[in-house]
């Protein structure tokens, strides 16, 4: 199959402007999932498209130097495609796409025609979650929450639009002959412009708020998750996913890379042992093995629980048929970024490795994007402040922190 340098280049733009750019390749899943979807006409007029920036078709026509009629063609197609996606502002239809994950993979595996044409959609989705776990983690780190359903109720009451779809994670996982059996249809919950935007190209059928509670309860009873995306200022709350253990990519990454403080709630799961039987149900039911089951030296069973890789969901609560598991506040809360930049920041800033983000990254040599950085510096508690103050070892860093 012929390389198509546009294509690389679209990926790469996607990438730099999600703050996720490692490089990219032919043989790389950013690449790999637009290739065969999306034309050179397509590509052209994606170019002008911006990540969460809201353009007309008018404009988005001036910036290609293309007529109004063309481009609008092609934005019909990209949407079709799940890659770009489409909101109202003032009654106009204003175009945008949001980032690789969670966002374009999922928007492009709810088009179930296109995957099955194309089995290298999902593997690419899958691919991505593997591959690029450091650009992964600062996208879900606070910007994903485990929630139950008490907590998802306003989500649900406020919303001005409610759409249902096939999960994007256990689909890539069916069509790659790893299929798990938990529920698929209509597990994939959008709020407001999301919802109107899917089912008006047909992927997602709209729902009324009831029928979002039965399908939210369905899923509980099925032992899924729900996950909400809650990053105010660049996705806000448009989506509650019904998530598992077993194809869940968010998930998945909790398991494989054993990564703390991302994806959970501000409960944590305790224990009664008093009133534990040690039974192995909430063993089972845990969708990312913070429980086990263990044996002493005497050969009898308990249960070891690691807190750090708790999500606070409540699956295990549910499940328990003793009445020995409770949800009680974390120690501390999570942080909720204010945008992509600030997410990234506070993720490097954990992980020790701030300076690594800011000076191994020839896209922030620009001075926008420095400020931007440098402004989600600012905006941490006092704590992370003083933690990315020592990681770069900056004194005019260290001379703004100290004016805050």
């Amino acid at each position: 199959m012929a390389k198509r340098p546009n294509i690389l280049k679209l990926a790469t733009k996607i990438s730099l402007e999600s703050m996720t750019y490692m490089g990219i390749t032919y043989d790389d899943p950013e690449y790999k999932i637009l290739e065969p979807i999306i034309d050179d006409d397509m590509c052209a007029i994606m170019m002008h498209v911006r990540l969460e920036t809201n353009r007309t078709v008018e404009e988005v026509a001036k910036r290609a130097r293309k007529s109004v009629e063309f481009t609008q063609e092609q934005l019909d197609k990209l949407c079709k495609t799940g890659a770009v996606r489409y909101r109202y502002v003032d009654g106009k239809r204003c175009y945008f796409y949001p980032i690789w994950v969670p966002g374009i993979m999922e928007g492009i595996l709810a088009n179930r025609e296109q995957c099955d044409k194309y089995p290298v959609l999902g593997e690419s989705f899958e691919a991505y979650t593997r591959r690029r776990p450091e650009m992964l983690a600062p996208m879900l780190d606070s910007g994903k929450t485990g929630m139950f359903f008490m907590r998802v109720m306003p989500l649900i009451e406020n919303a001005t639009a409610i759409s249902v779809g096939p999960c994007s994670c256990r689909r890539a996982r069916r069509l790659m002959g790893e299929g798990c059996g938990h529920l698929e249809e209509d597990m994939c919950m959008y709020l407001n412009d999301n919802a109107r935007c899917f089912s008006e190209q047909g992927y997602h059928r709209l729902v009324s708020k009831e029928e979002a509670y039965e399908i939210l309860k369905r899923a509980e009873d099925n032992g899924l998750v729900h996950e909400i995306n809650q990053t105010p200022g660049f996705e806000d709350t448009n989506a509650i996913c019904n998530c598992c253990g077993c194809c869940c990519e968010a998930l998945g990454a909790v398991k494989r890379f054993q990564m703390t403080q991302t994806i959970h709630s501000n409960f944590i799961m305790q224990r009664n042992e008093s009133a534990c039987v040690n039974c192995g149900r909430c063993v089972q039911l845990c969708p990312v093995k913070a429980l086990t089951m263990e044996r002493d030296a005497e050969g009898h069973r308990h249960i070891e629980f690691n807190a750090e890789l708790c999500l606070g969901c409540g699956v295990c609560t549910r499940g328990c048929n003793h009445g020995a598991i409770t949800l009680v506040p974390r120690p501390e809360r999570t942080i909720t970024p204010l945008n992509t930049t600030h997410r990234a920041v506070v993720m490097a800033t954990e992980r020790g490795n701030l300076q690594d983000l800011i000076f191994d990254n020839r896209m922030l040599f620009s001075h926008r994007l420095l400020a931007g950085v440098l402004g989600a510096i600012l905006k941490m508690p006092a704590v992370k402040r003083s933690l990315a103050q020592k990681q770069l070892k900056s004194r005019f860093i260290e001379k703004i922190c100290e004016r805050i």
